[in-house]
């Protein structure tokens, strides 16, 4: 293999992959992204025989597609899809979903992403693979972590990565069931089974969640790529584009020893399975999921030395970031809340389960109902579509299905206290609520309290005014939001809000993760702001040196983007000193 440095192909949703460069350029620089063709979903399996015919057709050189994949091994996460149960990050991509920075770890960023913390350990795995292995797929929606490091791995054409589970757990995803006299011998795979067929199997099978990171060799690359409609004589899809093929529900089920759907071509490649050890799995593809994830993944590390002060007690399901937040937070009733990129005053009443995401400047005196989400998402250079939601909505069902939730009741329930029917808002009964004209477009006028709590209300007032003004709105569909949300714009409003943030963060300093982040990172913040180093603490000798040196580079460092070039030496110079009295003095008081 040429290159041993794995290249990194992302699989985006469609607006993102055109504005990638604009909002992450760092990750528009270090890696391939396309999206899915328009209006053609292809399931992970042929969205992955996508990605790689699209980076071999920009990057090939003229070279054949197999000689293109010996080159270098890739890393393909798949970020694309709807979103349909993570509304909020529909139009980004669940790759993109910023992830608090962990109170127990040094150095991590305000902006750092879900993505940020995946490739770390896909490349680990990458790197102690076998020499076969070509092609790593990561499922975009899992954060895997191991608490020590991934041995070498056995060399196979199809390399599984699994952790133990329980059948309630299991059901969920896909399930390994393995010889019990090895486990690294895969029997059979199957695609969400129900605990009690997985306890049955477990008589005389061991039984492992896949985590959704397969490792592929040449071979198995282009066996999907066969089953996707490849040519390879002609080199291109027989149809001009890959078929829709699922990895885990059709390719899975013939994998193994006796699998449980036999097919003589994948029959020919050879499997192992392959247990993390002291592995956890966090997943993030629902709302509830990524409060359920950063509240483990925060709570992960017990040890207080590791973190101080701001982890004397354990870390509520509580998350704010990127915000301007005035309510006062009661841990028991205001539990499961998810607060980014948005502004919650005082004057707000909230309860619990909420998720809200991009809510604009506001004075309003609003309560939510348990439950109940809000997202704003900028839509054009000045407009916001409004999407309240449940926190458990599947955003998926006809509107004319009786069953069919919205707001964590049924749609018909919604219109009917509004005095709203189906015909009068121009919605079809056959249409997926997915894609229903449902979230109201503001031209021209701010948002009221009155309308969103209108909108949001479990029994709302009569508003004719407000009904008025949802029935005569321009109104977006879920899938709509997702194709036109401005996300530069979403990306401009974050970074103010997070250049805001950092700066109540370190007037908390003494409780917050302040000088624990990658102070680089926080110094190109403090730097956009005229009086940034004025709002930072003045740290005396009562706090730790350590505490000080990083004050005093992170001085430093403002003091550098800003140009100042003598300050930042003298800041500089300082931290060194610092540096020196946190390794000699504890060396001086011990030998008196």
């Amino acid at each position: 293999m040429a290159n041993s440095e794995a290249e990194l192909l992302l699989s985006l949703p469609p607006n993102m992959n055109r504005h990638l460069s604009e909002c992450e350029p760092a990750v528009a620089a270090s890696a391939f992204g396309t999206c899915d063709p328009p209006g053609r979903p292809l399931g992970s399996g042929g969205g992955t025989a996508h990605v790689l015919a699209e980076a071999w057709k920009s990057q090939g050189q003229g070279r054949s597609f197999q000689a293109w994949l010996a080159d270098r091994r890739k890393i393909i996460i798949h970020g694309g899809g709807q979103s349909r149960r993570l509304p909020a990050y529909a139009g980004p991509g669940k790759l993109f979903i910023p992830v608090p920075a962990y109170r127990w770890s040094l150095g991590q960023r305000l902006d750092q992403s879900l993505l940020d913390l995946q490739l770390p350990f896909a490349q680990d795995v990458v790197s102690k693979a076998g020499a076969q292995a070509r092609v790593a797929i990561v499922s975009g929606d899992v954060l895997l972590r191991s608490e020590v490091s991934i041995p070498s791995l056995p060399d196979a054409d199809v390399v599984l990565l699994g952790l133990w589970a329980r059948p309630e757990e299991a059901q969920h995803f896909g399930v390994m069931f393995c010889d019990r006299t090895d486990p690294s011998r895969l029997r059979f795979f199957l695609q969400k089974p129900s605990p009690d067929r997985i306890r049955e199997l477990a008589a005389e099978n061991l039984f492992m969640i896949d985590v959704g990171l397969w490792l592929l060799s040449e071979r198995a690359v282009m066996c999907l790529m066969d089953k996707c409609g490849w040519n390879s004589e002609q080199q291109d899809f027989r149809t001009g584009q890959a078929d829709t093929y699922d990895l885990y529900g059709a390719w899975g089920p013939h994998f193994g020893e006796h699998p449980d759907d036999p097919d003589s071509d994948v029959g020919k490649l050879t499997t192992a399975v392959v247990t993390i050890p002291e592995g956890a799995f966090y997943h993030f593809g629902k709302s509830r999921d990524i409060i359920r994830s950063v509240y483990d993944l925060q709570n992960l590390v017990v040890d207080q030395t590791r973190f101080g002060r701001p982890g004397t007690q354990p870390h509520p399901r509580q998350f704010v970031q990127n915000a301007d937040f005035g309510f006062p937070l009661r841990q028991d009733s205001n539990h499961s809340l998810w607060v980014e990129n948005s502004m919650v005053p005082a004057s707000w009443k909230l309860g619990s389960e909420h998720v809200l995401t991009g809510v604009p400047d506001n004075d309003w005196e609003l309560e939510l109902p348990s439950g109940v989400c809000l997202d704003f998402s900028p839509i054009g250079e000045s407009d916001y579509a409004v999407r309240p939601y449940g926190i458990d909505d599947p955003f998926r069902g006809a509107m004319g299905d009786a069953a069919t939730p919205w707001l964590g009741s049924p749609i018909g329930e919604w219109l009917r206290k509004r005095d709203l029917t189906l015909a009068q808002a121009g919605l079809a009964e056959d249409c997926d609520i997915q894609d229903a004209p449902l979230f109201p477009v503001l031209t021209g006028s701010p948002v009221s309290a009155d309308f969103v709590r209108w909108m949001c209300a479990d029994e709302p007032d009569a508003s004719p005014e407000c009904r008025a003004q949802w029935l005569d709105a321009s109104r977006l569909s879920a899938t709509e939001i997702a194709r036109d949300v401005n996300l530069v714009r979403l990306y401009a409003a974050r970074r103010a809000r997070m250049r805001d943030a950092v700066l109540a963060m370190a007037g908390n300093y003494r409780r917050s993760v302040f000088y624990r982040l990658d102070l680089e990172h926080a110094a190109s913040l403090l730097a956009e702001h005229d009086d940034g180093l004025a709002a930072l603490p003045v740290l005396t000798r009562g706090d730790s040196a350590t505490m000080r040196m990083h004050d005093r580079m992170l001085r430093a460092q403002v003091m550098q983007l800003q140009c100042r070039h003598e300050e930042s030496a003298a800041f500089e110079r300082e931290a060194f000193e610092c540096l020196r009295d946190a390794i000699v003095t504890p060396v001086m008081e011990a030998s008196t």
